[in-house]
């Protein structure tokens, strides 16, 4: 999943952080070539202008020896002022003092006196017999001064030196040298550098490019390529370090990014993993939710249209839990849930599903079930009876020792209604008719069933109003002894609906026992029976040991403060505590049996009677028998009307009789209906007795007086 994951993310990183590509000419190795290159070229600019320069320089500095030497050669030629004094002997020491000079252009001589020309001569000899002064004051110094001239024959080093004799000065000399050599040995000098360093210059270029591609962009295209793998989602390549300087730290510290990023990358995974999980998961039972459902579903159904299959639905529901959460706290609950939760899928097998959908309901989906409809209800029935089985098997949480039962709803699927939705309906609606028919089974789904809940929902809308406007009754049927004397009654529920008349407890019981309204009713029940207790010891003729019988319901008796409550009731109307018989069903008794036996204590010692109501068809618990104290059994009517059937019938109620004896609890017999029974009855020495055959239940008004 978690490869799925990185996939779907590495394509939207790539498709979102496109690496743009390099345009030729712009990538690095060009610029720094080019870089390097420019700087070369601007070493040999600057190299070229200083040799420039100096070849410049040095023949400026042989002209001046040519001229020093002039000078010398011309002064020793001279003996005295008086050599000076027409031009043709001037003339003569001239040419006669010239040393060879090929740079020579001209010579004159000034006498110091009127520094006028005296003679003048070339190297090409031609002589000149007069001359402007160029620079008076030069020819004042006593120094060889030297600077460039611009003259008709081109451009001149001209040089002025004084004339000596002895160490008097007589006169000086202007002496022009060419230039223009030094052009011509510029050229020759630049060919020889480009012929020199020019392929110097492309070796150490071709050497830089080789450095700079191996050392600065090999490590810089590395990391280019590790980037756009991180930008697709890949964190595993790591950069090699191969130099200890800025770029090998550089790249230590790219692997450190790309470890952090991995991990940093797999948190996220983790988390996004983790919060997926808990959104399609419960976070109590860690079974898939009602989302994860929804998403299995359809696959389960698409695949029964595919291959022609048939599947089921059932939705489980626990008897009774809200007991476990009102009275022994929500931890306690979800602890329960826990443990029933690791049961179920423990015995499922692995194609099939089970989901928490809130509460204590789950859904568990048969992937696949027999087409054949009687194979089909077999598969079923014993997933369900498994189910129950692990289901009931008592559970230890903290102190307390649970034991709970559960109803199943079953739906079959494709059919008529494929939608999830209404699956969940119609088997939420099978599984309230396994809990009207007494809990701990599994009931399939029908129409009929689906318009019982209809008019369940209808009762339920308008009970509350039928509580407010005074329109339940008491109906009382009396308890006989063996004599036929009335020794007490049992107060029976009725509901005279405005529309429908007279309502049997069967019609409206069962749709507001999960609901705060059968609280709400049992309250009114025991406070009405209460108020009327004188007057039914009066129409009964009975004495002080008479008795009143009153159901109490699962949610009532589950209440914290019940026997306060009851106690209360029977203050307000100064009746004796053992006027009343508190009968309450064995599965009530069995949700929590240390809870049962502290209450039970509780209300004894108040001197309230308790008797187990319908004994002998569902758990039959020997255990509940012996750990409460109870005062009496009422033996089911079911077993009553089977008195007349085999004899193990009768042998049961022959054993259940005995038991109570033994255990010194009165026993009362409810629906006894014929003569036959009764007789049977009473021969086994059964104490107490209740039916039709005595009298049918009635209201107050309707009793012998």
């Amino acid at each position: 999943m978690m490869q799925q994951y990185i996939a779907s993310s590495d394509s939207s990183t790539a498709r979102s952080t496109e690496i743009p590509q390099i345009r030729p000419g712009s990538g690095l190795t060009a610029k720094i070539v080019v870089s390097g290159a420019l700087v070369m070229l601007s070493l040999v600019v600057i190299l070229l202008a200083s040799s420039f320069y100096t070849v410049t320089r040095h023949y400026q500095d042989a002209c001046l020896q040519q001229a020093g030497a002039i000078v010398h050669a011309f002064e020793r030629n001279v003996i005295s002022k008086d050599d000076f004094v027409n031009s043709a002997r001037l003339s003569s020491l001239i040419h006669s003092g010239l040393v060879f000079a090929p740079d020579l252009s001209s010579v004159v001589v000034f006498k110091s006196e009127d520094s006028g020309l005296l003679g003048i001569a070339s190297s090409r000899g031609i002589a000149i017999e007069k001359a402007d002064i160029d620079n008076f004051e030069a020819l004042r110094e006593d120094r060889l001064i030297s600077r460039e001239v611009e003259t008709a024959a081109g451009q001149v080093l001209r040089v002025y030196a004084p004339l000596h004799l002895g160490k008097q000065q007589f006169g000086s000399m202007q002496i022009d040298m060419k230039l223009e050599n030094i052009g011509k040995l510029q050229r020759e000098l630049l060919l020889s550098m480009m012929l020199g360093y020019l392929p110097m210059v492309l070796l150490m270029v071709l050497l830089l490019v080789f450095y700079i591609r191996r050392r600065i962009v090999s490590p810089v295209i590395s990391i280019g390529k590790a980037a756009r793998e991180i930008a697709h989602g890949s964190f595993e390549k790591r950069l090699e370090v191969n130099s200890a300087d800025e770029f090998g730290m550089l790249c230590e510290n790219f692997n450190q990014m790309l470890t952090s990023l991995e991990q940093h990358r797999d948190s996220i995974i983790e988390a996004k993993l983790h919060f997926e999980h808990q959104a399609l998961h419960d976070s109590l039972t860690g079974l898939p939710n009602r989302s994860y459902l929804k998403q299995q579903f359809q696959q389960y159904l698409a695949a029964c249209k595919r291959h022609q299959r048939r599947a089921a639905v059932m939705l489980m529901d626990l008897d009774s839990f809200k007991w476990v959460n009102d009275n022994l706290g929500h931890g306690v609950g979800d602890e329960l849930l826990k443990v029933l939760a690791q049961r179920l899928q423990h015995i499922l097998r692995k194609e099939d599903f089970v989901a928490r959908i809130g509460g204590d309901e789950f859904v568990i989906v048969l992937s696949e079930v027999s087409r054949d409809t009687d194979q089909a209800l077999h598969q079923i029935k014993r997933v369900v009876d498994s189910i129950l089985e692990i289901i009931s098997r008592p559970v230890t949480v903290e102190t307390h020792e649970l034991q709970v039962s559960a109803s199943v709803g079953i739906v079959f699927f494709p059919g008529r209604v494929d939608e999830m939705r209404e699956l969940l309906k119609n088997a939420d609606s099978a599984m309230y008719k396994a809990k009207e028919e007494g809990g701990n089974r599994g009931c399939f789904f029908d129409q009929q069933m689906q318009q019982l809940l209809v008019n369940k929902a209808s009762v339920l809308g308008t009970m509350k109003n039928a509580i407010d406007s005074n329109q339940l009754r008491i109906f009382y049927q009396p308890q006989v002894d063996k004599v036929g004397k009335v020794i007490g009654a049992e107060a029976l529920v009725r509901w005279m609906h405005p529309q429908q008349g007279l309502m049997l407890p069967a019609e409206f019981i069962n749709a507001i026992e999960n609901s705060s309204l059968i609280i709400d009713m049992g309250h009114w029940v025991l406070e009405t029976v209460c108020s009327q207790y004188r007057d039914l010891c009066q129409r009964y003729e009975a004495g002080g040991d008479f008795s009143i019988a009153v159901n109490v319901g699962a949610s009532q008796f589950n209440q914290a403060d019940f026997a306060d409550q009851v106690v209360a009731v029977l203050a307000r109307h100064h009746l004796r505590p053992q006027s009343l018989v508190l009968e309450i069903a064995e599965a009530t008794l069995l949700q929590n049996t240390s809870d049962a036996r502290n209450k039970i204590e509780s209300i004894k010692q108040q001197g309230i009677r308790v008797s187990i109501d319908d004994y002998g068809t569902g758990f039959s618990s020997l255990t509940c028998l012996k750990e409460l104290d109870l005062d009496e059994i009422k033996l089911d009517c079911e077993l009553v009307h089977n008195i007349s059937g085999t004899d193990k019938d009768r042998e049961m109620v022959r054993a259940i009789i005995d038991m109570s004896r033994s255990l010194k609890l009165n026993l009362v017999a409810e629906g006894v209906e014929t003569q036959e029974q009764y007789d049977f009855l009473k021969a086994n020495n059964c104490q107490s007795f209740q039916g039709r055959h005595f009298q049918e239940p009635l209201p107050l008004s309707s009793l012998d007086s």
